[in-house]
C-alpha cells in the first residue's frame, strides 16, 4: 500500500490513464459529480464529468506524451495543490492544479490555474478545505 495521500494516488491514476489514452479508466477516476474549473487566462471554463471526459479524449487524440506532477502542498488525505506540466511534441504546458477526492478516491474537484498564480492556488486549496470541513 502506498504511503502517498489518497488525492495524490488518484491524481497519478488519472494522469496515467490520460497519457495512456485509456479514457474508460480515466472516466472511472472521476466522481459522478466531478466539477472542473479552468481559471487560466483566456481559458476560463467550468464543466461537469462528461464534458471533462470529452475534453480528455480530444487531448489524448492530440498526442499527449507525458504529465509531470510536482506536489506543492497536501492537506490531509483528500486535498492537494500541485504543479502539473503536460508535454506533447516540443510543447510544454505548465499550470497549478488544486484537487479534491471523495472518500472512495475518485476526483471530485479539479481547478487549474496559471503557472504564475501560486498565491491564488494556495487560496483555492484553503477554501476547498474550509468548505469540506463545514460539511
Amino acid at each position: 500500500m502506498s504511503c502517498e495521500p489518497l488525492v495524490i494516488r488518484a491524481a497519478r491514476r488519472s494522469l496515467d490513464a490520460l497519457i495512456g489514452g485509456d479514457i474508460d479508466v480515466y472516466a472511472d477516476t472521476l466522481a459522478e459529480d466531478y466539477r472542473f474549473e479552468d481559471r487560466r487566462l483566456g481559458l476560463k471554463s467550468s464543466h461537469d464529468k462528461q464534458t471533462n471526459i470529452d475534453q480528455a479524449r480530444v487531448a489524448a487524440d492530440l498526442g499527449l506524451e507525458a504529465a509531470e506532477l510536482e506536489i506543492i502542498e497536501v492537506r490531509g488525505d483528500r486535498h492537494a495543490l500541485f504543479r502539473l506540466t503536460f508535454t506533447a511534441s516540443d510543447f510544454t504546458l505548465p499550470m497549478f492544479c488544486v484537487q479534491e477526492v471523495d472518500a472512495d478516491g475518485r476526483l471530485l474537484v479539479g481547478v487549474m490555474m496559471d503557472e504564475d498564480a501560486l498565491d491564488d492556488a494556495r487560496a483555492e486549496l484553503n477554501a476547498a478545505l474550509a468548505t469540506r470541513e463545514q460539511l
